[in-house]
């Protein structure tokens, strides 16, 4: 009998101080809002990227494929600018709440000059795969990425301050 006491105290215990709160409704619909518009961003960049896999011939010799890989990467490229600005005017029509203002704020802006710079990255001339990943990953925006990805982490932690439940995939 006195393990089973000792059992649901120590329980009782460890439950109190885990959190068991849960987020105000204000911060969660936000957060749920801003989760909702990073899944249909990950889900049309995975749809894009299964479309442009499709469009390989495993088959093809070295340089068939190498050509044929160059120009899918550059349609995927382009229509990741498209989707990736839909995501941050997705981002941009949210209305944070107050305690979220400021890194809302900054993940739009960063957001913002992520699509300047994929919009500025001219790959029309490029046909060898070295070069295409060159360009790209010395471009202005493969840094922007990655500062859009801190912004996606700062909003996950933001939400656990709140104890908001999110799973945004940052950086995935």
């Amino acid at each position: 009998m006195r393990r089973l006491t000792l059992a649901l105290a120590i329980g009782l215990l460890t439950t109190s101080c885990v959190g068991g709160s849960s987020a105000e409704p204000e911060i969660q619909d936000y957060f749920n809002r801003v989760e909702a518009a990073a899944d249909r961003y990950n889900q049309r960049l995975d749809e894009a990227e299964t479309v442009s896999e499709a469009g390989l011939d495993q088959t093809a010799d070295d340089a068939t494929f190498d050509a044929a890989l160059v120009a899918a990467l550059k349609q995927l490229y382009a229509d990741g600018v498209v989707i990736t600005t839909d995501f941050v005017n997705d981002l941009d029509a949210i209305e944070p709440p107050s305690q979220a203002v400021d890194k809302h704020t900054e993940a739009v802006t960063i957001g913002r000059q992520l699509v300047e710079a994929l919009e500025e990255l001219d790959l029309s001339g490029i046909n060898q795969l070295e070069a295409l990943q060159t360009a790209v990953g010395e471009s202005r925006a493969a840094e922007l990425i990655v500062d859009f990805d801190r912004t996606c982490i700062v909003l996950e932690s933001l939400a656990v301050e709140n104890n908001a439940s999110v799973e945004l995939n940052c950086g995935g």
